[in-house]
């Protein structure tokens, strides 16, 4: 039968035990654990290394292999946030496991998104033709990218709008060329999309997605 590792309500109750819990809850509190998060951890680990807390043992087994080259790779950090999430008592633990997996989704939507971005871009450069630029649409129709970007300029149309009428590829298109304007005291793009987008991209590029630590 595996040794339990996660801190017990007993072991909560010293000073110890609380301390550990508390130090945990706070690292994780982003989803991911930051450079600063981690040599908090060792720190914590080196002050306390003779205390008799199995949970220490296990995550100072799993830090002191990671941390060994002072360089902790994107999978590390996901290898030792998910030891941390071990330790943790169980609705610490469902918390834990809620935001990492929160943090994950929004990594994923603004890989989506640049991709999303990249192939408009291509598909943008293989339809000019001249001085005219068309975009497809869902439906296959041709539409005049210059003629659509007015009238989301003069406030004529929305992005949203464009996007539920021609598709999402053809609002990206519009979107990359439009000049933001001020149009009879409102703005003539659709905020809340805006908002949306620009909230998976903040907590996504703050995340540091794609980048390892050195320590």
């Amino acid at each position: 039968m595996a040794k339990r590792v996660s801190i017990t309500r007993a072991q909560r109750e010293s000073r110890i035990g609380a301390e550990l819990l508390e130090l945990c809850q706070r690292v994780t509190e982003d989803g991911r654990l930051s450079e600063k998060g981690i040599k908090e951890i060792v720190r914590w680990l080196r002050n306390n290394r003779d205390a008799d807390l199995p949970a220490k043992d296990f995550l100072l087994e799993k830090v002191a292999r990671i941390v060994a080259d002072r360089h902790v790779t994107l999978e590390e950090q996901k290898e030792l946030y998910k030891s941390i999430e071990a330790i943790l008592p169980p609705n610490s633990r469902k918390v834990a496991v809620r935001q990492r997996k929160e943090l994950e989704v929004a990594c994923n939507d603004c890989a989506k998104l640049a991709k999303n971005r990249g192939e408009t871009e291509q598909r943008k450069r293989v339809c000019s033709d001249g001085e005219t630029n068309t975009a497809i649409a869902e439906n296959g129709r041709e539409y005049n990218l210059n003629s659509l970007t007015q009238r989301v300029e003069y406030g004529e149309e929305t992005f949203l709008g464009i996007a539920r009428r021609l598709g999402d590829e053809v609002a990206a298109m519009v979107e990359k060329n439009v000049k933001l304007s001020w149009f009879n005291g409102n703005w003539n793009v659709d905020l809340s999309v805006l908002a949306s987008w620009e909230g998976h991209l903040a907590k996504a590029v703050a995340a540091s997605c794609c980048e390892g630590l050195s320590l």
